[in-house]
This record gives C-alpha cells, sequence and structure tokens, in this order.
C-alpha cells in the first residue's frame, strides 16, 4: 500500500495537507483551513476528496471545512472535545 502526502501552501505561513491511498484512490484533506485550494490541489492530480480530517479547532485548520464538505460530500473527522466549535463533525 502507497500512501502519497502532499503538502499545500496555504495563507502566508501555513500548509495544508492531502493524503492520497493510491490503492483505493481515497483521499483526504487534513485541516483544510482554505477549502479551494485544497480542491485546487486534489483536481489537478484528479483525486477525489472523500474525508476531511480536523487535528483541533483554529481557523487556519478548519476555515475551509464547509467549502470541501459542501464541494465533495467529504465525511468529517474531528475530535469529539472540538464538538462546540467545528459545526457539522460527522466521526468524532
Amino acid at each position: 500500500m502507497a500512501l502519497e502526502v502532499v503538502a499545500v501552501p496555504a495563507f502566508t505561513d501555513n500548509y495544508l495537507w492531502l493524503v492520497h491511498d493510491d490503492a483505493s484512490g481515497e483521499t483526504a484533506v487534513v485541516d483544510p483551513g482554505d477549502g479551494e485550494v485544497v480542491l485546487a490541489a486534489a483536481a489537478e492530480r484528479s483525486w477525489a476528496i472523500g474525508q476531511v480530517w480536523n487535528t483541533h479547532w483554529h481557523p487556519d485548520h478548519t476555515g475551509g471545512n464547509a467549502r470541501v464538505v459542501d464541494a465533495t460530500g467529504a465525511i468529517l473527522s474531528a475530535p469529539e472535545a472540538e464538538a462546540a466549535r467545528i459545526a457539522n463533525i460527522e466521526r468524532p
């Protein structure tokens, strides 16, 4: 099994992450602070994002959640302890 991890530059000082499994074709985005840049990076590779993984709440980690979920139907996973700050968690 081969995972490909792509660092996607965002803002002036941050990276957002795409994790792609070649075997299954699954792609997750980790901490999508800017939904547009990760959607564009996935599209460049012809990857379909199926999951959003938030490690914790901060606007630069969660700001693009809604955009990615709306565009892709991805499942949002985040820490249960952050449910008051991260909307629409499907998998705590």
